[in-house]
């Protein structure tokens, strides 16, 4: 109660204060008496003070609202999603985005959105912290009657953190740091060849160098015709050890500085995956959602080198 705190130097509280005054000197007891009566004065015109009621709390990996099949299709997309070169995204902020670790396909003249919508409202439920996102990307381009969608999974704030290093490239596009990440994937999806494999370069976490070399590639084989030769330069994940997150350099190429630091900051985050999967997935463990859970929860095992993510069970 507020009549206590004055009370403290006394050694006194509200309920005892009277008495104990009594055998004071007068003049102390008279500072007690004044400042009892002052402050049961004060406690009886104050108005009510509002109690701090905290902020609705998002939940980390929601699966409330799927259905037990969706669940199903939950679990099996995000641990194939783990294996692959989306653990850099999911578990760590190395690649800012990921695309590709689940494909579907709809053909244009007989469209059936049963398997995309499926898709997407598994996806949606990829949140964390309003950092980690996910969706289902269509990309522009028909091939043969049919248009491919792709599984993708991104972390805003490694999103923001390239576009303020990179300022020039994607503020021309319009593209802003608070934009959601599918924005951003969808913009550069559309965009002029050239500034597409920039873009989508950039967005998966290659080197610098490594995006020079694939755009520029690009535009000597528009020009002339021939292919250009090229090296692959590959990080491993659980479930390869190439062609997952991998990408293009000069034929001959050695280790760049840029390349060796990116496979040092994936290694521990692979060897923690392997640790957390042998943990969660199995016939009886929890399973991918609790292993997500699990990692990105304040403390858990998630990699970053942005601010930690704060996961929410």
């Amino acid at each position: 109660m507020g009549a206590e705190r004055p009370l403290v130097k006394f050694g006194l509280t509200s309920s005892r204060a009277l008495r104990q005054a009594a055998r004071m000197p007068l003049v102390m007891c008279r500072a007690a008496t004044v400042c009892v009566l002052t402050m049961l004065a004060g406690c009886a015109s104050r108005p009510p003070q509002p109690v701090a009621v905290p902020a609705a709390v998002r939940p980390c990996f929601p699966t409330d609202d799927l259905t037990e099949e969706e669940r199903q299709l939950n679990e099996r997309l995000l641990l194939k999603a783990l294996d692959s070169e989306a653990l850099y995204t999911i578990l760590s902020d190395i690649k800012p985005v990921s695309s590709g670790f689940e494909r579907q396909e709809i053909v244009v003249a007989t469209p059936d959105p049963t398997a995309i919508e499926a898709m997407r409202r598994v996806l949606a439920t990829w949140h964390c912290d309003d950092d980690v996102q996910a969706g289902l990307q269509a990309f522009t381009r028909v091939y043969d009657g049919k248009r491919t969608f792709h599984a993708w999974v991104g972390r805003q704030r490694a999103v923001a953190a390239l576009m303020r290093r990179q300022p020039t490239f994607f503020t021309a596009l319009g593209l802003t740091p608070t934009l959601p990440v599918g924005e951003t994937l969808l913009t550069i999806e559309v965009a002029e060849p050239a500034v597409r494999f920039r873009g989508y370069g950039w967005l998966f976490g290659y080197p610098d160098a490594a995006v020079d070399f694939f755009v520029d590639a690009a535009a000597s084989q528009e020009r002339t015709g021939t292919f250009v030769v090229r090296d692959f330069r590959s990080v491993p994940t659980f479930g390869n050890a190439t062609n997952q997150f991998v990408w293009a350099r000069p034929r001959g190429a050695v280790d760049s500085a840029a390349e060796l630091a990116i496979e040092a900051r994936a290694r521990p985050v692979l060897e923690r995956y392997r640790v957390l999967r042998a943990r969660f997935i199995g016939e009886g463990k929890p399973g991918a959602v609790a292993l997500v859970r699990d990692a990105l929860r304040p403390g858990g095992a998630a990699t970053s080198t942005t601010p930690a993510v704060t996961g929410r069970p």
